[in-house]
């Protein structure tokens, strides 16, 4: 939460740079905290950072589809290609995770 306040109250850069490096320590091992701090990080307007941590959690299989449609903070990003290419990974990364989940019901 120190890095949105800190961009929120429009602190120096290398003060917003400082607490986005800690809240990567955090994120590291787990994908959904990927994808949350890469919604803040896109809130900072850190759209490279953002990017980055949002493909490093569909890559580690947080199928985060379709709520990159709708997730508000993400709007700035959605025409970047690079977006369009998570965006689509995430698709197949569901799609894969459906199809598991139905062959293993039976």
């Amino acid at each position: 939460m120190r890095l949105v306040e800190a961009c929120l109250q429009e602190r120096p850069s290398s003060e917003i740079d400082e607490l986005s490096n800690r809240a990567h320590d955090f994120s590291l091992s787990d994908p959904e905290i990927r994808y949350t701090t890469a919604e803040i990080e896109a809130f900072c307007g850190r759209n490279q950072v953002a990017l980055a941590l949002l493909r490093q959690a569909v890559q580690d299989r947080y199928c985060s589809y379709p709520a990159l449609d709708s997730d508000p903070l993400f709007s700035p990003l959605r025409r970047a290609t690079e977006f369009q290419q998570i965006h689509s990974a995430a698709i197949d990364c569901q799609r894969k995770f459906l199809t598991y989940r139905n062959q293993h019901r039976q």
